[in-house]
């Protein structure tokens, strides 16, 4: 798509979004552009004029000229002030109409294909992340072409501004800011394709950081100690990506120092044409001072600020926008009124937001946020709500610009103060106002990221206020068991209490199986002896030595687990496998023997590229998995550590049919109790959890937990002796089940 394609295709979205606001928004930025080449002749005329005016005195005609281009002066800086407002608003309100209308139809690219194969292509991914991403998100147009528009429009009129002095000035100084603007916007190109190029890097890079600190995969990434690998790795992964967009970038900055030589080379060709002449007398005081502002500034026509680098962004997004829809998909989701939506119902009807004397306090405060607020937002409108601070700031801004140079002038006309004065007072307020404004917004940035560092400086004290410090070595085998007492336990930000005085002995070399109801505390039990928690009340013993006087990190490298909401690692197989023993990642034999006993010894067989087969869909050359599949090498990752004193299987198979999942459990029983095993050496506690009580019968010991407490203990025989809980559970089970 060519660049005025996509200028084309961006005023179309604009225009379906809102036509009355991208009316009104191209008015007020044509207007707030010729504010520009005026301030200039106002300026011009006013300090053009002071001579006479000295010379004449306060009352006389020069003076009163004066009076009338200043007063004119500061009209303007009020018209252009009131209308940057306005701007912001209507721009405000089309970015919210714009981002309806780009959701509308990446939700229609995306379903718009009957089948769902194009998900789950990398290139596809890539695609979309940047349509969705915040910075090449097309609707932040609408707020950005005012900034990209409006200096140029500037610049072309103080072009016309500089013809009187001479044919070349204006042709010069268009040809400098073409070109420079042609020479950052080819370096930009070669930066944003690198960066695209680099898309799929970054997504890896993204994967892997999601897996080091999302709530999902946490478990495990601790349980099996990937925090520093996934760390290390994703750093790695990302240098590499933007490894050529750095390059990119420092040839950018490099050819940048000879575009603006060539600048300061036509600007100083004007400028100094313009002082021979008016040395010579061709050129009046007037025509010097609007030469001199106008050749000043047309240069920033081909400057490339940060606005311009966002647009190209967004241009990205709504390129990969136009991507998505030419892969057969349908329309751009904004079907004529009335009809049905993508689902095939009929759309509701839309209705008022009223609010009526509407008053509210944050809680814990005394201060009102809203007091008496009366509003009715109309159905199927965009509201942008502006406060009255920034409005109110830019209107003092203005005023204090205007009060500094009437000042000045009354100076000058009084004779109290030269004319160099005048002029050095106009170009500086003009500029001081500007820094104002960017210095009010590095403050906001600052105060941000102070409050982001002392953010940060409460994570790390936290981090280390719950990291206690071991007092004891974690035992290299387990001569007496695990043992619960009196545990209790309850989620952080919660009422309920998930344990209740749990006791249990986990006996050496022993097979323990849980067994309950959903929610009765089985997973919150095993999240304790991992130590993702601290018990609320209780103590957990490993032979004798409490568990919260280890070192947290030792004590996960002697487990082994598989749990029910088990992490999808989307690696190769050999890796995904291979996380449940890290320093042993990279080690194929270890990884196929894992998967031996897991039951999965075929599976490598069956993939492509064998344990070399990436895994995931989403990656190039990746392939997807059953459930049934992924359950599996979630167990052979469990069983990767060659000597653990704990291992658990938390329900890894409960989505399996009751038949195969006992034959899973079955294996590991007799393989924790074959003498030679891996489960016999170091003393291993065999933990297996499950709410299908007929799959861990031949366990040593079962326990039942019910609503958080232990309902009964024993074994198989025992308990269906007493005709307990897990009698009357396990009838009602097999009868089911025949």
């Amino acid at each position: 798509m060519r660049a005025w394609q996509e200028w084309a295709a961006e005023v179309r979205l604009l225009w379906r979004a809102g036509p009355r606001h991208t009316v009104a928004l191209t008015v007020t930025v044509v207007c707030g552009a010729l504010t520009g080449p005026l301030v200039v002749i106002a300026t011009g005329r006013l300090v053009g004029g002071l001579p006479g005016a000295v010379t004449g005195g306060p009352g006389s005609t020069e003076a009163r000229r004066v009076l009338a281009a200043l007063t004119v002066f500061g009209a303007l800086i009020l018209v252009r002030t009131r209308l940057r407002a306005v701007e912001g608003g209507l721009a405000a309100v089309l970015k919210l109409r714009a981002a309806s209308v780009v959701e509308d139809r990446a939700m229609a690219a995306g379903t718009g294909p009957d089948g769902i194969g194009h998900l789950e292509e990398p290139g596809y991914a890539d695609t979309l992340r940047l349509v969705t991403e915040p910075n090449s998100r097309p609707d932040q147009l609408a707020t950005l072409l005012p900034e990209i528009v409006r200096p140029r429009l500037e610049g072309i009129g103080l072009l016309v501004l500089l013809a009187p002095l001479a044919w070349w000035a204006p042709v010069l100084l268009a040809l400098a800011a073409v070109l420079t603007y042609r020479s950052y916007q080819r370096l930009a190109r070669h930066v944003h394709g690198s960066m695209q190029a680099a898309s799929a890097v970054i997504r890896r890079a993204g994967y892997l950081r999601s897996l080091a600190v999302d709530p999902e995969p946490a478990k495990e990434a601790r349980l099996f100690g990937l925090r520093d690998w996934l760390a290390e790795r994703m750093t790695a992964v990302w240098q590499s990506g933007m490894a050529e967009v750095w390059a990119t970038r420092g040839t950018a900055a490099r050819r940048a120092c000879g575009a603006v030589g060539f600048v300061v080379l036509a600007e100083a060709a004007v400028l100094g044409h313009a002082a021979f002449a008016a040395a010579r007398g061709d050129l009046d005081l007037t025509r010097l001072v609007i030469s001199a502002q106008a050749a000043l500034a047309v240069p920033a026509l081909g400057w490339v600020g940060d606005a311009d680098n966002v647009v190209r962004d967004a241009l990205l997004g709504l390129r990969s926008l136009a991507a998505l829809e030419a892969r057969g998909t349908a329309g751009d989701g904004t079907g004529p009124a009335g009809t049905a939506d993508s689902s095939g119902h009929a759309p509701q009807a839309r209705r008022d937001i009223a609010f009526e004397s509407v008053d509210f306090t944050y809680p814990g405060t005394d201060e009102p946020v809203l007091r008496g607020l009366d509003l009715t937002i109309p159905a199927g409108t965009s509201v942008a709500l502006v406060g009255a601070n920034g409005c109110a700031a830019g209107l003092l801004n203005s005023l204090g610009l205007i009060g500094a140079v009437a000042f000045v002038v009354h100076l000058a006309v009084t004779g109290r103060t030269g004319l160099g004065a005048v002029l050095l007072a106009v170009v500086l307020a003009g500029r001081f106002t500007g820094h104002v404004v960017g210095l009010v917004q590095t403050t906001g940035a600052v105060v941000e990221l102070l409050q982001n560092a002392e953010r940060l400086r409460w994570l790390q004290a936290y981090a280390e206020r719950e990291n206690r410090t071991s007092t004891a070595a974690v035992p290299s085998k387990l001569r007496h068991g695990i043992a619960v007492d009196g545990l209790s336990f309850r989620y952080p930000g919660t009422t309920r209490t998930a344990l209740r005085d749990v006791t249990l002995r986990l006996p050496a070399r022993g097979v323990i199986a849980l067994v309950g109801e959903n929610g009765s505390g089985k997973s919150t039990l095993v999240k304790l002896l991992c130590r993702m928690y601290e018990p609320t009340r209780g103590r957990i013993t490993v032979d004798g030595v409490r568990l919260d006087a280890l070192d947290a990190e030792s004590w996960r490298e002697r487990l082994g687990a598989a749990f029910e909401d088990f992490v999808r690692f989307e690696f190769t197989v050999h890796e995904t496998v291979g996380f449940g023993d890290l320093p042993r990642v990279g080690d194929r034999r270890a990884a196929a023997d894992a998967l031996c006993r897991a039951g999965a010894a075929d599976l490598p067989g069956t993939l492509g590229a064998g344990l070399g087969t990436q895994l995931g869909s989403r990656w190039q050359d990746g392939v997807d998995l059953s459930t049934g599949q992924w359950q599996k090498l979630a167990i052979a990752r469990a069983l990767m550590r060659r000597a653990p004193l704990l291992r658990i299987l938390d329900e890894p198979t409960a989505s399996l049919d009751a038949e195969t999942e006992h034959l899973v459990f079955e294996r590991h029983i007799e393989a924790a109790r074959r003498p030679g095993t891996n489960g016999d050496g170091p003393g291993t506690v065999t933990l297996l959890v499950s709410h299908r009580f007929s799959t861990v019968r031949g366990a040593d010991l079962i326990v039942v937990l019910d609503h958080g407490r232990v309902a009964e203990a024993g074994t198989h025989d025992e308990l269906l002796a007493r005709r307990g809980p897990y009698a009357q559970m396990y009838g009602l089970q097999a009868r089911a089940y025949r």
